[in-house]
């Protein structure tokens, strides 16, 4: 009895964690595309706006580009002398690889038209995000926009092994990478500020030949939405591409991925985890499975209370001997909500000789012969329909929704399936009258009753 006991509650105990588990689990998920979306659309904006700095830096570097080629080309038309325009808050500087060497036409020019820009446009020079240079390699020079201690200028850093590393170099490009004059760098570490930058770089033109690139040097910490990122990169067809992920959270590869073009060849990715909208509303779920389990519980324990109900209403309304109905189906709500709404069939039966089989055979046999006839009686009408033990070897079939043409038809075959029915080792044969009568909507119910039951007497007596 224990061991019953135990693995009956054992058997609950786990049925109500699993249900709570999956109710909990598909409510979680459901709140997660209802609360998620805020989270989700937050972040976006925060790369779309990080995108569009970027963007604003394409744009700047490309006008600086096309400014300077637009200069150059009018020096060369009006073959003028130009000097280097001297003022004294100049803090641009200048990095050669030879020690105090002559700046070119093309070099002051540059300068030139930089520091008339500058004057109109001085938030050029103070972004903290970023640093603005000139790289001239018709005169091998670093020109930035402000003074760098201990920046060095050597050979190689115009030489294609080093730029081929960054990517960083428009002069080592090809035509169609410089179809819309704007370069991406790979990410790299940055030797001025040793921290991880990308390049955006436009080449300066003369006589159809790049002499220079101008650059913006965008650090990437520096914005608060790369904070706690993780930033690869990888090469798919034609195109490089910058991977954002936000590497904090498992799984960071299984995410939301929204895609933006730099430039004609450079593609950003960020890449947004599942896991971390479910880790950050992860408490939502415990509590959720917590009032899962109260509610399942709940639950079962009214389950538990109706199906207790729905057995003792059977065992009250079941026949012991034969498993059908007994009178008290007649006082059930399912039986009356259907009597109030379809015409019923009545037929009334009973069984021949009976008492004839209890006296010569004794009554186990006599119950055979009853249980005999309540089965052929299954066997002849519907599920559905009220097969009705009212006492000793006397039925009623309440068959709802038949006509009294259809059942005499049913009547003639209950005959036959209880007459082929032998059962005992004596080979006893049974069989039944039967009376017939109709019971109407809103009719009495007893008096359809008693019509059948005389019905039946003239049956038994013809």
């Amino acid at each position: 009895m224990m061991v019953f006991l135990n693995n009956y509650f054992n058997d609950r105990l786990y049925k109500i964690i699993i249900r709570s588990l999956s109710l909990s689990i598909l409510l979680f998920f459901l709140f997660l595309t209802v609360v998620s979306n805020k989270v989700v659309k937050e972040q976006y904006s925060q790369f779309y706006l990080f995108m569009s700095k970027v963007e604003e830096y394409k744009q700047n570097i490309l006008l600086l580009g096309l400014l300077a080629n637009k200069n150059i080309e009018n020096y060369l038309l009006k073959n003028e002398k130009i000097e280097l325009i001297v003022k004294n808050d100049n803090k641009f500087g200048v990095y050669s690889i030879v020690q105090n060497d002559k700046l070119t036409m093309d070099e002051i020019i540059i300068i030139n038209m930089a520091l008339e820009v500058f004057g109109y446009v001085p938030y050029f020079l103070q972004q903290r995000d970023s640093f603005l240079f000139y790289r001239s390699y018709s005169g091998s020079k670093y020109l930035t926009s402000r003074k760098i201690n201990d920046l060095k200028v050597n050979e190689s850093m115009f030489k294609y092994e080093y730029c081929n590393i960054h990517d960083s170099c428009t002069l080592f490009n090809s035509a169609s990478d410089l179809e819309d004059r704007v370069v991406i760098s790979n990410v790299y570490i940055d030797a001025i500020k040793n921290e991880e930058i990308i390049t955006v770089s436009s080449p300066v033109f003369k006589n159809e030949e790049i002499i220079g690139d101008f650059n913006f040097d965008i650090y990437l910490r520096e914005f608060s939405f790369l904070k706690n990122k993780k930033i690869t990169e990888e090469v798919e067809n034609v195109y490089k591409i910058i991977n954002i992920k936000d590497s904090r959270y498992p799984f960071y590869d299984f995410a939301l991925i929204r895609e933006y073009y730099i430039d004609n060849r450079t593609m950003v990715k960020y890449k947004l985890p599942i896991s971390r909208l479910i880790l950050e509303h992860i408490f939502v779920l415990f509590l959720i499975y917590f009032l899962s389990l109260l509610v399942v519980w709940k639950l079962m324990l009214l389950s538990d209370k109706k199906n207790k109900l729905l057995k003792a209403e059977l065992i009250i309304n079941k026949d012991e001997l034969t498993g059908i109905y007994n009178r008290s189906i007649l006082n059930d709500n399912k039986f009356i909500s259907i009597k109030r709404t379809k015409n019923m069939a009545i037929l009334a039966i009973d069984g021949d000789k009976i008492k004839e089989i209890n006296d010569t055979y004794g009554h186990d046999t006599g119950d055979e012969a009853i249980k005999c006839i309540a089965n052929g009686m299954k066997a002849t009408f519907r599920d559905d329909d009220f097969l009705i033990r009212t006492g000793g070897d006397e039925f009623l079939a309440l068959l709802p929704g038949c006509s009294l043409k259809v059942a005499e038809e049913l009547s003639n075959v209950l005959k036959e399936n209880i007459k082929l029915n032998s059962f005992n080792k004596h080979g006893i044969k049974i069989e039944v009258s039967v009376g017939l009568s109709m019971f109407e909507i809103n009719g009495n119910l007893k008096d359809s009753i008693k019509k059948a039951d005389i019905m039946l007497y003239k049956d038994k007596n013809s």
